[in-house]
């Protein structure tokens, strides 16, 4: 006999008893799955079948179960008596909110297009601040995420970069795709994690979360912004979504860390906390309130930068003129401090060397503070 019929190549084997390598060596490519949402874990599971699904925006998902249009199933016994095998169960339907952990990856997509990819994010805060809720303390991280450089050490490389990254087949088949500019190709990765002995990636590790995350003293994570920051801006300033803070190009930090949160600083106003987050590159601050440590709730996002005026001057110093550039500390001043009887937050811009001064707006049986 020539051979076993449906089987693939010397394996002996059908495409369903391969594994990834193998498909791989005998170039099949089958597409790469990513948890988007456990429904066990979002609480969809008292139902026998879940059949239909549907997105209602970005962050929302749609369920239906299957009760097989009412109908029971109806088994014939040997005795000719009758068994009812199964009872349909009522429809429900399920909304459920997802966990936003995507990203823009690439500079070279020109697009908005904030996605979940095969990557992990390293925290890597620049700036944390702590308060309490209940007489319990918690920590506010910006994750900003740095590479280390020196004269005999760089850290960072880019995914796309063959002679320095090769991705192990079994874990990424398609990782001739991800290499794609306008995937992860122009995506920093450290060089010092995910790598197997071969010298294989079979994890990718970016700097930064592009979010800001909550903590308890123990140092457990309450709450992670996942790509809520990015989603902000990018619904904010689309035409010069993730821009540097000396350029105004569309899309220039989506490879690198995004928004890139910087500062954060906790203030009180009306008794309630308020984190404020800066971001570095695009510029600006975004406010939350945080009394629910494990659901904060976002309020607004200010951005004190004129996009119509180029960033830097012609000696490439930051420009004034454009507004504040580089938001890099932050200071609350309650209203008990401040010289005005009003809580006040101070922001210092790196880049622009500029300082503003906001004037916190709050309302109180009807009486603005």
């Amino acid at each position: 006999m020539a051979g076993i019929t449906g089987t693939v190549g010397t394996t002996g084997k059908t495409v369903d008893q391969l594994t990834v390598k193998e498909m791989v060596e005998n170039g099949i490519h089958p597409v790469e799955k990513i948890l988007h949402v456990d429904l066990n874990e979002a609480s969809y599971n008292q139902v026998q079948k879940v059949e239909g699904l549907t997105l209602i925006d970005p962050q929302t998902l749609a369920v239906l179960n299957d009760n097989d249009f009412g109908v029971a199933s109806i088994i014939v016994n040997p005795d000719g008596t009758f068994t009812l095998n199964y009872q349909p169960e009522p429809i429900q339907l399920g909304i459920i909110e997802t966990t936003g952990n995507g990203l823009d990856a690439s500079d070279r997509d020109a697009k908005i297009n904030i996605r979940q990819w095969p990557v992990k994010g390293l925290y890597l805060p620049d700036a944390i601040a702590s308060y309490k809720v209940g007489g319990k303390t918690f920590l506010v991280t910006a994750n900003e995420g740095d590479a280390r450089e020196y004269d005999a050490f760089e850290e960072a490389v880019r995914i796309g970069d063959d002679d320095k990254v090769t991705l192990d087949p079994e874990a990424f088949p398609n990782g001739a795709v991800l290499k794609n500019d306008a995937n992860l190709g122009r995506l920093n990765i450290t060089t010092t994690m995910g790598k197997s002995a071969a010298g294989l990636y079979t994890e990718l590790f970016v700097f930064g979360g592009r979010s800001f995350s909550i903590w308890n003293s123990s140092g457990k994570l309450a709450y992670d912004s996942g790509d809520l920051l990015e989603r902000i801006t990018s619904e904010a300033y689309p035409s010069n979504f993730n821009a540097s803070n000396d350029n105004n190009t569309f899309d220039n930090r989506s490879d690198d860390k995004g928004p890139e949160p910087e500062g954060v600083v906790i203030g009180k106003v009306l008794g309630k906390p308020y984190a404020f987050i800066g971001l570095e590159r695009i510029g600006g601050v975004a406010v939350f309130d945080v009394s629910d440590p494990a659901a904060p709730k976002f309020i607004e996002y200010v951005n004190n930068r004129n996009f119509d005026i180029e960033p830097e001057t012609e000696d490439e110093q930051g420009n004034p003129a454009a507004g504040d550039l580089g938001p890099e500390g932050l200071l609350f001043i309650s209203n008990d401090a401040s010289p005005n009887g009003r809580p006040l937050l101070v922001v210092g811009n790196e880049i622009s060397g500029t300082t503003t001064i906001y004037q916190i707006k709050s309302t109180r049986s009807g009486r603005d503070r």
